[in-house]
């Protein structure tokens, strides 16, 4: 049952979503579609071209590989040995999706090289462009904050995805040094669950209940 229903959720088209689609194409006039994955939706590629939309494909990392990071850190501890074996086959599906339906994508776009690495492998280059999830900061940015009546900065979210993690680790070597030098009275948080990551040397507030 959970082959089937996980093989359903990532190789089929659900007739409701596809119902709805066909009338949007239709009323809008659509010719090019942006599809921001928040799972995966690469069936449905296939679907909009037969119809003579071409499809922009934006992904967020890679997610087979989060969703797996995330099951490791989080689920993989407190299941026994057929649940983890459930994760694997879940791993193996969710990167079949990803080399089944990506390449069907006029564009797919990428935040990172260690995405544009992987999916080079089975896209040709010329249809990958990069789109970095991050703008640059102005660069009196900081004064603005290190003004304000609450000189904080805060990094939200779970540090259970791996990239989430990266990217903290990034920001505390290069950046962090340089901006408590330069004001000594602003404070940096971290507001996640944290999960076997160290975070002893800098305040953290561990798993914040939702309100």
């Amino acid at each position: 049952v959970f082959f089937w229903n996980e093989w359903k959720l990532l190789f089929q088209i659900s007739g409701a979503a596809a119902v709805r689609i066909e009338e949007a194409v239709r009323k809008a006039h659509c010719r090019v579609a942006w599809i921001d994955e928040d799972g995966f939706m690469g069936q449905y590629i296939g679907f909009l071209k037969q119809r003579g939309v071409r499809v922009v494909y934006n992904t967020h990392n890679i997610q087979s590989r989060l969703n797996d990071e995330t099951r490791r850190l989080i689920a993989w501890p407190k299941t026994g040995l057929t649940r983890s074996i459930a994760h694997r086959i879940q791993f193996g599906l969710e990167a079949m999706h990803e080399r089944f339906f990506f390449g069907r994508a006029d564009r797919l776009c990428y935040c990172n090289e260690t995405e544009a690495s992987y999916y080079s492998r089975f896209i040709p280059k010329e249809r990958l462009f990069h789109l970095p999830n991050v703008a640059a900061v102005p660069q009196n940015g900081c004064h603005r904050v290190a003004a304000a009546p609450y000189p904080y900065i805060v990094w939200t979210g779970t540090l259970a995805a791996p990239f989430h993690w990266q990217g903290l680790r990034f920001f505390l070597r290069e950046v962090w040094p340089v901006l408590s030098r330069e004001f000594p009275d602003l404070h940096f948080v971290v507001a996640g669950w944290s999960g076997a990551r160290d975070l002893s040397s800098h305040e953290s507030l561990g798993r914040v209940p939702a309100r």
